[in-house]
């Protein structure tokens, strides 16, 4: 992705809109007050964050996501342990790990971009259950731009605003800007063509 609009003749630019929060400031003022309770409330379920290097079955954990919500598989290779990708995960004391993320930084931009959002949702059929993983997500992203600030990030991208799951993300406030994807001719026409009939 590129915050420049316009690149050379043999490109396809395209336009992909994201939510991006200033990390920074003082962000939690822009949380809307459904969002700051659902946080007190899990503060008091004494949920824990944990930050590993690697986690190992974030792609299994995350492929009903990808089935519910009809979005991009994950390929082959792309986790990868590497010092720019940060994982984080969050437990709950006594339903076990409820939610996992993989946001990568960009140093340069001063930027991360959150990139994989697992959630044990669809693993409980209780709806109180239920309700309690989608807090602890909230958590888990509020926890990871505290983080990300304290390494002196500026901005956290959501990475588009897609229905439904900009819902949620609406939740945190932020801005939309419009970033740019610029892709060679070739390349894009051969994605169209799988798209059509593969």
């Amino acid at each position: 992705m590129s915050r420049i609009p316009v690149s050379s003749f043999w490109y396809k630019t395209l336009s992909f809109p994201t939510r991006v929060i200033a990390i920074q400031e003082d962000f939690h003022a822009q949380y809307n007050k459904r969002l700051q309770k659902y946080l007190r409330q899990a503060e008091s379920e004494k949920l824990e964050i944990r930050r590993p290097d690697f986690i190992s079955d974030l792609q299994e954990m995350y492929q009903p996501v990808v089935e519910a919500k009809n979005i991009s598989e994950l390929t082959d290779g792309v986790l990868k342990q590497k010092s720019n990708y940060y994982y984080s995960e969050v437990y709950h004391p006594d339903m076990g790990r409820l939610a996992a993320h993989l946001s990568i930084g960009d140093r340069e931009e001063s930027m991360v971009f959150g990139f994989v959002n697992a959630s044990a949702f669809r693993s409980f059929e209780r709806k109180e259950e239920q309700r309690m993983c989608s807090i602890a997500n909230k958590y888990l992203f509020h926890k990871d731009m505290e983080y990300f600030s304290s390494l002196d990030y500026r901005y956290y991208d959501m990475v588009g605003v897609r229905e439904p799951m900009n819902q949620m993300k609406k939740e945190f406030g932020g801005e939309i800007m419009t970033t740019y994807n610029h892709i060679p001719f070739p390349v894009f026409y051969l994605q169209k063509w799988r798209k059509k009939w593969i």
